[in-house]
């Protein structure tokens, strides 16, 4: 028989576990709804790069790639970055906001993209139309036309 053991000792790597892919998961929706809870100029000037669990608990770590010519005026403005992403998620998501400084490259595109044909759109709507749950199904079907629109952007920068 083996000598017992704590019940954390073994729980701890399956919370762990769990807890990378909370994290991944809300760094996901936070980075493909950066435009909308920043704004544009804050949008083009940033990037939210990672989410670590805060220490004492509630909260994570929000580290931002931050352009160094905006990085003084983002850190006065953190405490309502902070607000702004903790009203979007509906909870205390992030505790700390901590930048980074280094280019970014502006995501946002020149101009409008031209719309897409009729055989991009009804694949789109082919591969989300067996997902239950409308705002999901929606969610990503925005997404796939965004992709749709990038790769028109990136092919003709390249």
């Amino acid at each position: 028989m083996s000598a017992p053991r704590a019940l954390a000792a073994l729980t701890r790597p399956i919370a762990r576990q769990a807890g990378v892919k909370a994290a991944a998961s809300a760094l996901g929706r936070l980075a493909l709804d950066w435009p909308l809870i920043v704004g544009p100029h804050w949008a083009a000037t940033t990037r939210p790069e990672k989410l670590s669990a805060a220490r004492g608990g509630e909260g994570a770590v929000l580290t931002l790639v931050v352009d160094p010519t905006e990085a003084l005026s983002l850190q006065h403005d953190l405490e309502r970055l902070a607000e702004r992403i903790n009203s979007h998620f509906g909870h205390r998501a992030v505790a700390k906001v901590k930048l980074r400084q280094r280019p970014i490259r502006s995501s946002t595109p020149r101009g409008r993209p031209a719309p897409l044909s009729p055989a991009e759109t009804a694949h789109i709507e082919t591969v989300v139309a067996t997902i239950g749950d409308d705002a999901l199904r929606q969610r990503l079907a925005r997404m796939g036309r965004t992709l749709y629109a990038l790769d028109r952007i990136t092919s003709t920068d390249q």
